[in-house]
């Protein structure tokens, strides 16, 4: 069978921690944006993700969860240790230095691609239909570099915490471009459902990815490029 790359490529954050250094919660570790902080965006702490630690060894066995998810459809919750183990060629006692169960492991796998969502798409976030533009062709140049590892989060084995926390990171950083004047730190007037609007936008765009995904011939870069300027239009319009 071939091997498909269900790891994020490249580009990840890093930590201190060893093989044998497992982290208390996922919730401990929070994620330092500075600027991401501000207390009237409602998704602002969608930005602040935990950096979970990295290593060889849980790279292996976080493949290898992806890997078993893509043959056999089950959930990560649903694989026994001992299967994951046996497939990433590691004792269950480095599982366990390393995770408590097989959803943390799971867990991996989804900040690792979160964090390199939000910090491509921080430029979102500015005014201007460049800076737009440069955030979504990044997703856009995102999935086209993992597609296995998003077909396997929103087609084949769906899931619902990775999507949740993708379309809130999408919600903070809409909400900053239309609703806070960064150029004196007020905040805009509108009259519309704020919420109501960010929600709608980042589901289109989680929508419009699963819909690439599962028709691949249907949907073209050029296209794709050709059409980004008129989306920013009009999210820009919407408030």
């Amino acid at each position: 069978m071939t091997r498909m790359s269900l790891s994020p490529a490249s580009s990840r954050p890093h930590s201190t921690h060893t093989d044998g250094a497992r982290p208390h919660s996922a919730s401990h570790s929070a994620r330092p944006h500075g600027t991401h902080q501000h207390s009237a965006n409602p998704y602002a702490s969608a930005l602040d993700l935990p950096i979970v630690p990295d290593s060889p060894t849980r790279e292996a066995i976080e493949h290898a969860l992806g890997q078993i998810e893509h043959e056999t459809g089950h959930d990560a919750r649903d694989i026994s240790v001992t299967e994951l183990c046996r497939r990433a060629h590691v004792a269950r006692s480095t599982f366990y230095a390393n995770y408590h169960h097989t959803d943390e492991a799971q867990r991996g796998l989804e900040l690792r691609l979160l964090h390199r969502i939000i910090d491509g798409g921080d430029p979102l976030r500015s005014t201007g239909t460049q800076a737009a533009s440069e955030a979504f062709t990044h997703v856009i140049d995102l999935v086209a570099e993992n597609t296995p590892l998003f077909r396997l989060f929103l087609v084949e084995v769906p899931n619902r915490r990775f999507i949740h926390d993708w379309k809130q990171a999408l919600c903070a950083h809409l909400w900053d471009r239309l609703f806070v004047d960064r150029s004196h730190g007020r905040h805009l007037p509108s009259s519309v459902n704020r919420q109501l609007i960010v929600e709608l936008v980042a589901g289109l765009m989680v929508s419009f990815v699963t819909f690439w995904l599962e028709h691949p011939g249907e949907v073209s870069m050029e296209e794709i490029h050709a059409q980004l300027p008129h989306l920013i239009a009009l999210i820009d319009e919407v408030w």
